[in-house]
């Protein structure tokens, strides 16, 4: 069965989720249409993608009953409160996202030279 937990955070009642396996394909499908989400400029939002090391926001609102003007509204703090349940409650989901990131880094360490000037891997 999905678990389920209501934390408080600020005096606000949040529902965290276990994401099943269906919604982390859906994740990995939406990571790979990302392009097409870009702005005119070709830049996505940097604050969903980057204001956590591990999680975008988007990710948070998909474990949890918030929606993305319900973020804005918080403290980076605030939103780390809730994050911590998300990793309680979504282990296998982190360890995907980590695995994943790990692989990315060394694929692109094989395509890039690095500062020395050596070629890249094959």
């Amino acid at each position: 069965m999905r678990q389920e937990k209501a934390i408080e955070v600020s005096g606000r009642k949040v529902v965290v989720r276990e994401i099943t396996v269906a919604e982390m394909r859906a994740w990995l499908r939406s990571l790979d249409q990302a392009d097409e989400r870009q702005d005119g400029a070709g830049l996505q939002d940097l604050v969903n993608l980057a204001l956590f090391e591990d999680v975008s926001l988007s990710d948070i609102c998909r474990m949890t009953d918030l929606k993305e003007n319900d973020l804005d509204e918080m403290a980076p703090s605030e939103i780390g409160e809730v994050l911590a349940v998300c990793k309680e409650m979504n282990p296998s989901f982190f360890g995907l996202h980590g695995r994943l990131r790990a692989v990315a880094r060394r694929a692109a360490q094989r395509l890039v030279p690095d500062s020395l000037g050596r070629p890249p891997l094959n």
